[in-house]
């Protein structure tokens, strides 16, 4: 796996700035895949299209930022020393994503629900959770099915 520069976006909704990472390069070796869909792959780490600014806990779609500035590894711009790096949601954050997010589009609140589902089964997955979940008690009501 290969870094590439760090992506300075402009989240269209308050005009805050927020850091990602990037990839120049990775691989899928030694991989696990879960019944459920979900990929862990330690040398290519999954990029979220939604996430969260550290701070206030506002919700961005990355497909929906102005890309700023990029700034390289080894050459930090002082002028974006103080913007945070973008969080990736818990599973709380995407239940209040679901109930809140306004006009989601179909591929898009799928995505949130995909991401609920493997968020909630994390638990279960690292053996930190005593009985089963039920996912319906987690999750708000579907329109789409």
């Amino acid at each position: 796996m290969t870094f590439g520069p760090n992506e300075i976006l402009l989240i269209p909704t308050s005009g805050k700035l927020v850091k990602i990472r990037t990839l120049n390069s990775g691989n899928t070796f030694g991989a696990v895949y879960w019944t459920d869909g979900k990929r862990e792959a330690r040398m290519l780490p999954d990029e979220p299209w939604l996430r969260v600014h550290p701070k206030n806990r506002e919700f961005f779609w990355t497909d929906e930022c102005k890309k700023v500035a990029d700034e390289q590894l080894l050459e930090p711009n002082p002028k974006y020393l103080e913007v945070p790096f973008a969080e990736s949601p818990t599973l709380e954050d995407y239940r209040r994503a679901l109930s809140t997010l306004p006009a989601l589009t179909l591929e898009k609140e799928r995505y949130l629900r995909m991401r609920f589902w493997w968020e909630a089964n994390d638990p279960v997955r690292r053996g930190t959770v005593a009985a089963a979940l039920r996912f319906a008690d987690f999750c708000p009501p579907c329109p789409l099915y």
